[in-house]
């Protein structure tokens, strides 16, 4: 026979309390009985100081009611013994479940603190800097006096075009929020003149960089602008 489930148990703890509350209701009437005058109580003598039965009682309804009062306290351990053993399952089914739903719970809290694998990583503000720029060959523009700088990059709003040397390689097209770059108030459409030692005129196929060695253009570009910022992120 399988082990009965919780519920079943605490149906027959319950039904079995039932029964004990009421050999409890019978114990206490039958002790009010033969504790009431002439009664003749519930361990008192039924004989005289003579040896004679005493005259002042019931000898044979005593008898009877102690008889029955003896019995009902014995079904009364045997319920109790009962009700201790069908609670003591109860708990015993219940623990297991409580640790598991206390397991599950942990699991749940951890996950929840857990970075999703859909949400892409934070990057800094430099990387983030970086990614927003589109490699393109520009229009000859001037570098303002307004230039800003910031992290080791030149960018110059798109004005009429100049001096070659400001000519720009790269468009923002994306600024971060609350980034470094939007603190120092880059915008959409600036155009960057230069970035470490990468300028518009070493972009030209063949001409070395001032380093001595050649400079990547084109697809390439977005490749050395990323060895810049490493350079960068590296010298802070």
């Amino acid at each position: 026979m399988g082990m009965a489930d919780a519920g079943s148990l605490r149906e027959q703890a319950k039904e079995l309390i039932d029964r004990r509350d009421k050999l409890e209701a019978q114990i206490d009437a039958i002790a009010a009985r033969l504790n009431a005058p002439g009664g003749g109580g519930i361990r008192e003598s039924l004989v005289d100081k003579e040896g004679f039965p005493r005259a002042d009682i019931d000898i044979p309804k005593v008898r009877t009611d102690r008889h029955r009062l003896a019995t009902l306290h014995a079904d009364h351990k045997q319920l109790t013994g009962q009700i201790e053993s069908l609670l003591l399952q109860i708990h015993a089914q219940a623990k297991p479940k409580e640790q598991t739903r206390a397991s599950t719970e942990a699991v749940t809290a951890r996950t929840s603190h857990e970075p999703s694998a859909s949400t892409p990583p934070t990057t800094n503000a430099t990387e983030s800097a970086a990614t927003s720029l589109t490699s393109a060959a520009a229009a000859a523009v001037p570098v303002p006096d307004t230039a800003v700088a910031a992290n080791n990059f030149s960018i110059s709003p798109c004005t009429a075009a100049t001096t070659p040397s400001s000519t720009p390689f790269a468009v923002v097209d994306e600024v971060t929020p609350g980034s470094p770059a939007e603190a120092d108030g880059v915008k959409l459409g600036d155009r960057l003149v230069s970035f470490g030692s990468v300028a518009a005129a070493q972009m030209v196929e063949g001409r070395e960089g001032g380093s001595g060695s050649r400079v990547p253009s084109g697809a390439d570009l977005l490749k050395h602008v990323a060895a810049e910022l490493r350079g960068v992120k590296g010298g802070g």
